[in-house]
């Protein structure tokens, strides 16, 4: 049986390893390392409070200061009373009032305004009644000549005797001028008669006059209206006096028959 040696290797590393080295500490940091553990710190030091800072704290949680109520002016006050006594007597206007939608509550109806005060009647003024006797004559329509005064005979069928009156003595004299004069030289009378101051106004601004036709006209006997001082050729056969325009304008019925005088 073979038995083999271990051969020892010849190199010097292998067969004395060299001794391994441990690094010493600074001697001044074991020193301090020791001094670490030996004495260790002290321990942290608290702050404490003020004895007078505790004794405060303690007499705000045992003892609360008291509230300080600022008490009012009296003259404030006073006048506090007088308003609400004021307004126990005397209530401001619902409208001034604003007050909280509640949801239980009933809601006010709002109160209706009176309606407004109606203007009183306010009345027409009435046309003015001219002056008579005229104190100047008239003046033809259609010639523009100034009237001649006359008067009618006494005996007059148509009673009108006596009655002042104005006749165009150029158009009377003209046979040209008295074919385009409708009324033949007529102009008017200059008395009062049929004149009253609840008749309706001429085209002039004057009452109008009511006249009675002649007995030579068609409707003899009928009353019509016209200018009472033949200047402007308002006529009307109505008894409201409606001239025969202002009918076709209302859409009434035509009338010219005439009506039953009052006032000649």
């Amino acid at each position: 049986m073979w038995c083999f040696r271990r051969k020892k290797y010849s190199h010097p590393s292998y067969n004395h390893p060299p001794p391994k080295t441990f690094m010493s500490p600074n001697p001044s940091d074991v020193d301090n390392l020791s001094q670490s553990y030996d004495h260790p710190p002290p321990p942290k030091t608290i702050m404490s409070p003020y004895p007078s800072d505790v004794d405060n704290r303690s007499q705000s949680y045992d003892h609360p200061p008291p509230k300080t109520i600022i008490s009012p002016n009296p003259s404030d006050v006073a006048n506090l009373s007088q308003s609400f006594h004021a307004l126990s007597i005397h209530p401001s206007p619902a409208s001034s009032v604003i007050s909280a939608p509640s949801i239980l509550s009933t809601p006010t109806p709002t109160p209706t305004p009176p309606p407004p005060p109606q203007n009183p009647t306010t009345t027409t003024p009435r046309p003015p009644i001219p002056p008579f006797p005229l104190p100047t004559p008239p003046r033809c329509r259609t010639c523009d000549s100034p009237g001649t005064l006359n008067t009618v005979r006494p005996n007059n069928r148509n009673n009108n005797g006596n009655r002042p009156y104005y006749t165009c003595s150029n158009c009377k004299s003209t046979p040209a001028l008295l074919a385009r004069n409708p009324q033949k030289g007529w102009i008017t009378w200059d008395d009062d008669t049929g004149v009253d101051a609840a008749n309706a106004a001429c085209f002039c601004g004057w009452v109008c006059r009511q006249d009675r036709a002649g007995r030579d006209s068609p409707w003899a006997g009928k009353g019509f209206w016209k200018c009472a001082v033949g200047r402007c050729g308002y006529v009307s056969f109505r008894e409201d006096g409606l001239t025969d325009e202002e009918v076709r304008k209302l859409g009434l019925a035509s009338w010219h028959q005439g009506f039953e005088p009052t006032l000649v």
